[in-house]
């Protein structure tokens, strides 16, 4: 729902609520970033628990509710038209002379890249919304604020996309994940109860025990050592096989010999008792 100034206080939103924005990335991970962060911790609350010596026994900071991934799609689409790149130094210079006393008025004494990052800075990038609108331009092309890696898009109506698929968004999608753990890294050890689109739920264990969860790449040394292992246990099952056939032969042997003595035992007997006879 719009607000009194008639935006939905998104970046570029028109100020004068005459136009609608779309906004999309060109990474599905800027996506996750943009819309999750308003979730995020407190800074100032996050720079106090850090101060507080002992276990982190606090419970977690930043909760996303599972209707939250419920109730939205992930989606792509190819677009097309004309975008300014608000950032450039060309637009910049554009944008200063043009808004020069607008920015006055809020208190901003210089414009630059740095001044349309700040995130406290609404007013002044809806009204450079606005001068892009007025200039014929189908939207705006910038970079995330929370990371100059992703390109995002600010795309005014009407929309010039050709919508290609949608889908439920998955709990476990890695870009999802990598998203929670730059806004929210959990710090808390645990296991957590993931639901997923098709009600299935799966746990996940969290900042277990390091000797269990450390992820490292095994050592070379240590990786033959454990291999060197595995022959060795190996070799000793092979080994007590052979052991056992070896005790199986010598049982045979033992058996044969005990046989050949009661057969020379009994033929000296019957010897005895025949030269008795006669």
């Amino acid at each position: 729902m719009a607000g009194p100034d008639g935006t939905f206080g998104s970046r570029f939103d028109d100020p004068e609520a005459t136009y609608r924005v779309l906004y999309a990335s060109s990474r599905r991970l800027g996506c996750y970033l943009e819309t999750l962060a308003r979730f995020r911790p407190d800074l100032t609350l996050l720079a106090e628990l850090a101060q507080i010596e002992g276990e982190d026994d606090f419970p977690p900071l930043g909760q996303v509710q599972p209707e939250w991934a419920e109730t939205r799609v992930v989606a792509s689409a190819f677009h097309h038209g004309s975008y300014a790149d608000v950032y450039s130094s060309d637009w910049i210079g554009i944008l200063r002379q043009t808004l020069a006393g607008f920015c006055l008025a809020l208190g901003i004494p210089e414009l630059d890249a740095g001044a349309l990052q700040q995130p406290t800075s609404r007013p002044l990038t809806q009204r450079v919304s606005r001068v892009v609108f007025n200039n014929g331009f189908d939207g705006i092309h910038y970079h995330s604020r929370f990371g100059h890696d992703v390109r995002n898009w600010a795309l005014f109506e009407p929309f010039k996309i050709g919508p290609q698929q949608a889908a439920p968004i998955d709990p476990g999608d890695p870009d999802l994940q990598a998203a929670l753990a730059i806004h929210m890294p959990l710090s808390i050890a645990g296991f957590y109860d993931v639901k997923r689109p098709n009600g299935r739920h799966e746990l996940v264990a969290v900042n277990t025990d390091r000797h269990e969860s450390d992820l490292d790449m095994i050592s070379s040394d240590t990786l033959a050592l454990w291999r060197n292992t595995a022959h060795g246990r190996q070799d000793a099952v092979s080994g007590g096989k052979r052991r056992a056939q070896a005790n199986g032969v010598w049982w045979y042997v033992l058996i044969a010999v005990l046989a050949l003595a009661e057969s020379l035992l009994g033929n000296r007997h019957l010897t005895a008792v025949d030269s008795e006879a006669n």
